[in-house]
């Protein structure tokens, strides 16, 4: 569980830095 909860964390912030790049680029 704590094994899941971590993988869930990590793809969290990942999506939230592409999205943030994402972002950068447009602007």
């Amino acid at each position: 569980n704590s094994a899941n909860q971590a993988i869930e964390l990590l793809i969290q912030k990942g999506v939230r830095e592409h999205h943030i790049i994402f972002l950068n680029l447009i602007s």
